[in-house]
């Protein structure tokens, strides 16, 4: 193969050479060489042939010597199968000395040499390499979760002996860079206090390096409110080169979200008003209100600066960040139509990503409101992907209620909103935010379940100029796309459901709407009453979320749309199994709820069923079993009578009896919590359980049942939960 690739190679030299001197290139052997190309058939050969052989032949010869032979003497043939006038490039008489060629390196001959030479290669590029490597082994040995706390100890102590005084030398490796986040997160407080002082000076470089700035959030979750603090303020006159760096601005947003305080969250967001704002900081105004309440003629510059700064971070992919949502919501707040007009045209497509965070959220609605049916459009495409996650996070299912409430075509709200939540609402159920959603749909801006702040913010959206239809039949049209599916999910999980606070009240609402018929779900959660599901501690009339949803239906005289109330659905349900309810405390209270539950044929059938329990009634010390023999004996009135006192007309005539000390104690119990005091409070349920007025010291354990039902041990008694106790 080499001696025909040789000859090819010759013959195009001669060609080339020859076409060259015909071209006038040689003019002493054209005349030759044209002469011996015009006569070819005189009987001579043609040069060509007889160079082409003899390059072949030197080229065979050669290739012969260095075959089968080793390295060293397929060297040696090779320099001496030239021609006597030819020397090797690199022999010593090339340079005309006695200079040899330079050694090889040494190839290294097994695993172990391998490794040392890859060794000595690495200390020679970087001179740490060495005590990385130890610094290493030990970090292998301090990062084990299972390790003892002494042992680490002592495995931090030998690192921090290596690392003292070199930090900064090793700080921006990937290996080393894991170690000194190992010692900050394990170290004792003096060490990360020497840690600290070597990299306090160079917070602003270790956030820009790509392995170095995973440093700083453990110094910001271990460190001390010295070190936090520190960080921070070097940021400040850097956050507008930092918020375009990809690394920094991943550090920076951490800090100002979890870490930052008022102040210095103030301090952060005031450089993008002006350049100024980066030297002189100050500690008396917060916002851009204030400032601009302060200084009205600054107004205008610092929205041209404003508006300079937030453009070009909106497209380098930092709109995730909180920082840049509070500045950009306070210049879509202050910035006129023009200006407004102009950043919704970036935000509609970055509007997905700003929605985790509450100014975001702020910022998502503001531009549902500001916008016109077809950028709506764009909105809601760039959501239907995400629409899960949207729904379950905190502030962004709002800008789902909000595009609930102003979008009017229903067509393109169920393609790209209701329909993938009907996709997705088996795992909305297992989120608090999600049932939130749900719950939207039955019950919207109910007080029961949305704080007012909530709907004070959906209610600045109801002016906006470009929803026309009226919000009932918007809503209507929502709820007929949704209902079916949630209906017959709620049927399949009524037990579950029921057993799960948000989740029994997104049940409850559903039971009572009119947007389909809801008998076979009332059937259903009857027989979850009467029957015990397989793996439950306790029934669902014993259960706390359980047993409050079930005295809610019969108070409110749940009905479907063909007729059944709830109340017959229950008893029906219950036949012959009140035994076993009555036995229960809450369960027991059930029973009181059927006999007031305003249908008079079901609370003639439950008082029948219940009196030949009066006995095992009287035997129980419960409240809930008291309260119920009271309730079948005539001593306690029912809902209605309780709530008109002494001016019913059918009890006028019965003399008033004298109270009990339960009575006494359970209005002990009230007065005690109204006033605020726990001593009145505590003595009431005392008094309550034992039957005589006793000290606080001596409740009973039925006192603390009776005082865990009047009065649940809660830090916040919200409207609703009053309600329910």
């Amino acid at each position: 193969r080499f001696a025909a690739t040789a000859t090819c190679a010759a013959a195009v030299h001669i060609h080339i050479h020859t076409s060259t001197s015909s071209q006038g290139g040689s003019h002493k052997m054209g005349p030759k060489r044209q002469s011996d190309d015009a006569a070819p058939s005189h009987g001579k050969k043609p040069k060509t042939d007889d160079h082409s052989k003899k390059i072949a032949a030197k080229a065979d010869k050669k290739w012969s010597n260095s075959k089968g032979k080793d390295k060293a003497s397929s060297s040696s043939s090779s320099s001496s199968s030239y021609k006597g006038g030819d020397k090797r490039p690199h022999s010593s008489s090339s340079h005309g000395g006695s200079q040899q060629r330079p050694e090889k390196r040494k190839v290294p001959q097994n695993h172990k040499e391998q490794q040392e030479l890859k060794a000595h290669r690495q200390q020679e590029r970087n001179p740490n390499h060495m005590l990385v490597t130890k610094l290493k082994a030990l970090w292998e040995k301090a990062r084990q979760k299972a390790l003892p706390t002494a042992d680490r100890h002592a495995v931090i102590d030998e690192m921090m002996t290596m690392l003292t005084s070199k930090v900064k030398e090793i700080i921006f490796q990937h290996d080393s860079a894991r170690i000194v986040q190992c010692a900050i997160q394990y170290g004792t407080p003096a060490q990360r206090d020497v840690l600290f002082n070597e990299l306090k000076d160079s917070v602003v470089e270790l956030c820009k390096s790509k392995y170095s700035k995973h440093i700083i959030p453990k110094i910001l979750q271990y460190g001390t409110k010295k070190h936090r603090d520190h960080v921070v303020q070097s940021f400040y006159g850097n956050v507008r080169k930092l918020m375009t760096h990809r690394n920094a601005a991943e550090v920076l947003a951490l800090a100002y979200l979890d870490y930052a305080n008022s102040q210095q969250r103030a301090a952060l967001a005031e450089e993008f008003y002006g350049p100024q704002f980066a030297l002189f900081k100050s500690h008396e105004v917060s916002t851009l209100k204030q400032l601009v309440e302060k200084n009205p003629t600054k107004l205008e510059p610092m929205l041209k600066y404003m508006k300079e700064v937030l453009t070009p971070l909106l497209t380098k992919g930092t709109a995730t960040h909180a920082l840049v949502h509070r500045v950009l919501l306070e210049y879509l707040t202050f910035a006129n139509e023009n200006d407004v007009n102009e950043m919704l045209e970036t935000l509609r497509e970055l509007c997905v990503e700003m929605l985790h965070t509450k100014d975001g959220a702020k910022i998502g609605m503001f531009c549902l409101w500001r916008s016109a049916a077809k950028d709506r459009k764009q909105i809601l495409r760039t959501f239907k992907d995400f629409l899960q996650k949207i729904c379950e996070e905190e502030y962004g299912h709002l800008v789902l209620l909000a595009a609930l409430d102003c979008v009017d075509d229903t067509v393109l709200l169920g393609k790209f909103i209701l329909q993938p939540i009907v996709e997705c609402m088996p795992a909305l159920l297992q989120n608090r935010y999600g049932v939130k959603v749900l719950l939207y749909f039955v019950a919207p801006r109910s007080s029961k379940y949305f704080l007012p702040e909530v709907t004070q913010m959906l209610e600045q959206g109801d002016s906006n100029p470009f929803s026309k239809k009226d919000m009932a039949v918007r809503r209507k049209e929502s709820l007929d796309v949704v209902f079916p599916a949630l209906l017959k999910l709620v049927e399949q999980q009524v037990g579950a459901l029921a057993r799960d606070g948000p989740c029994s009240q997104l049940l409850a609402e559903v039971a009572m709407c009119k947007a389909g018929d809801t008998t076979q779900l009332l059937r259903s959660l009857a027989a979850a009453v009467a029957s015990h599901e397989e793996g439950a501690e306790e029934s669902l009339a014993d259960n706390a979320s359980g047993h409050r949803l079930i005295k809610r239906l019969l108070a409110e005289h749940c009905t479907s749309t063909s007729g059944v109330t709830f109340a017959e659905c229950l008893a029906d349900a219950l036949d012959n199994q009140y035994e076993s309810l009555v036995a229960q405390n809450r369960g027991a209270f059930v029973a009181v709820a059927l006999l007031e539950c305003g249908v008079a044929p079901v609370a003639d059938r439950v008082a029948k069923a219940l009196k030949p329990l009066a006995k095992s009634l009287a035997a129980q010390s419960t409240p809930g079993p008291q309260l119920l023999l009271k309730v079948l004996n005539g001593e306690a009135t029912g809902r209605e009578d309780r709530k008109k006192g002494s001016d019913n007309s059918d009890h006028k005539d019965v003399p008033a009896a004298a109270p009990t000390p339960a009575a006494k104690g359970a209005k002990n119990n009230k007065k005690g919590s109204a006033d605020g005091t726990e001593d009145g409070a505590a003595a009431g349920k005392a008094a309550a359980a034992a039957k005589t007025p006793a000290p606080k010291e001596n409740q009973s354990a039925a006192a603390a049942a009776l005082a865990d039902y009047v009065s649940p041990p809660v830090a916040k008694r919200t409207r609703q939960g009053k309600l329910n106790a």
